[in-house]
């Protein structure tokens, strides 16, 4: 059986997503930031599986990255953005 280990989300703004999950009464776990990939994230617990908040760190605007994957419209909207999911076999 598989089960879900994390669903991941891109925002253009982490700590106003923050916020907001947190207004909803989930409990943030932990942050990182990942200047490898060039970007900060944020974890909730839910159950076994957790919410993974991913924003583009600051770049100049000649380098292209993460934010670039973006469509107008996730960028105008800072809550709203892609979905990836990491499952685990077991």
């Amino acid at each position: 059986m598989h089960k879900i280990d994390h669903v991941g989300i891109a925002v253009t703004d982490i700590e106003a997503a923050i916020k907001t999950y947190e207004g909803l009464g989930f409990t943030l776990k932990g942050r990182d930031r990942v200047d490898s990939q060039k970007v900060e994230t944020a974890f909730f617990q839910i159950g076994e599986s957790c919410i993974e908040l991913i924003a583009a760190t600051p770049h100049p605007p000649h380098r292209t990255g993460t934010a670039d994957c973006l469509t107008p419209a996730v960028r105008r909207r800072p809550l709203l953005g892609c979905l990836a999911l990491g499952y685990l076999d077991g």
